[in-house]
């Protein structure tokens, strides 16, 4: 963690009983908060609190001004206030539950990257007959009475089908749905409703190629509100330089509303605009050490997990004849990720075809 322009190593039980930046008492409070969340079964009795409440009702004030607020902030910037204590309590739960005996964290790292496994997905399913269509988007939903017939692309193209699966996020879906014509009902009208009042944030990823280390550290969630990354990532820390022709990365991670000045800023603006923080972090840190660098945008990067969230969540068959909708605004009460992703795709792969 970087805190007040220090760097605190918070990897074991030991680190927590050595970070200076709280009292020993709230040391414990805030190793406390950690085991409580791994003994939480019953997520449904925290819906009816914010994370912030529910941080401070836990582990106290200090506690949460000092670890949990600036986070929150640096993910959820404007919409932190709105945060479920669900979310956080399921971060807590997701990090306790991947420590070995020695209290450490054990992390495993998909050879090749997620991209690996695109391109094996991709090769499998082209082999069993599927036709990919890329570099396109679909722009409305073509049916009959709200019965599903296919999609129709940008390009014009339309291709036929009585199944769909929506795999987008809910406010690309909304749009696809505004142009598709649908039939007025109530049950259209109440999931188009229910879908629209999900808010997303959006996030730019930073990605820093160096020809030597910055750090020696894997991960670094930076507290400092000042600060406009909310995690500085040094990956070849975790999965070693070798693999990447000895190259030294690194990425800065923001959340923020896609309307926010950031979030227009080019590669070359963005890392104008980064480099003062990251020389205030690292001393010794040259611009001449970057060799490559790379910007990453998502507008719909993250649903915005609110209080009682579960009410808002979307059924996977929506109410028009063969549309189906699978997102990562479903798989609550966990968060995104892959592992996740591919579970909820068997499910409702097995929905579609029962």
């Amino acid at each position: 963690m970087y805190f007040s322009n220090n760097f605190y190593k918070l990897s074991s039980p030991l680190d927590l009983l050595k970070f200076r930046a709280l009292s020993f008492i709230d040391r414990i409070r805030l190793g406390l908060l950690t085991i409580k969340a791994r003994y939480i079964k019953d997520w449904k009795k925290l819906e009816n609190y914010t994370a912030e409440e529910w941080l401070i009702k836990s582990a106290g004030r200090r506690v949460y001004q000092v670890v949990w607020e600036p986070l929150l902030k640096g993910k959820f910037g404007t919409y932190k206030d709105k945060v479920s204590a669900v979310w956080i309590w399921n971060k807590l739960k997701l990090r306790g539950g991947s420590r070995n005996k020695k209290g450490g964290e054990s992390l495993a790292y998909y050879k090749g990257g997620f991209a690996a496994l695109t391109e094996k997905l991709e090769k499998t399913i082209t082999t069993n007959g599927v036709e990919l269509v890329k570099m396109n988007s679909v722009k409305k939903i073509m049916h009959d009475n709200n019965s599903v017939e296919g999609v129709e692309l940008d390009s014009g193209e339309v291709i036929h089908g009585d199944k769909v699966i929506s795999t987008v996020s809910l406010p690309i879906l909304n749009k696809i749905f505004s142009k598709s014509n649908f039939i007025s009902n109530k049950k259209v009208e109440a999931y188009r409703e229910q879908i629209s009042t999900i808010e997303y944030i959006g996030n730019v990823c930073l990605i820093l190629v160096l020809n030597r280390s910055l750090t020696n550290t894997y991960w670094t969630n930076v507290n400092d509100p000042d600060f406009p990354f909310v995690a500085l990532i040094e990956h070849t820390n975790f999965e070693p330089p070798q693999t990447y022709k000895g190259k030294n990365i690194v990425y800065l991670s923001k959340y923020l509303p896609v309307a926010d000045e950031l979030y227009s800023l080019n590669k070359d603006e963005l890392l104008e605009f980064s480099l003062p923080y990251i020389k205030r972090m690292f001393k010794d840190f040259k611009k001449e050490w970057l060799t490559e660098v790379f910007l990453w945008k998502e507008p719909y990067s993250q649903p915005i997990i609110t209080k009682r969230y579960s009410e808002k969540i979307p059924e996977y068959k929506s109410p028009i004849d063969g549309l189906y909708v699978s997102c990562m605004a479903q798989i609550y009460p966990e968060d995104r990720g892959t592992n996740y992703a591919v579970m909820q795709g068997k499910k409702v792969a097995k929905i579609v075809l029962n």
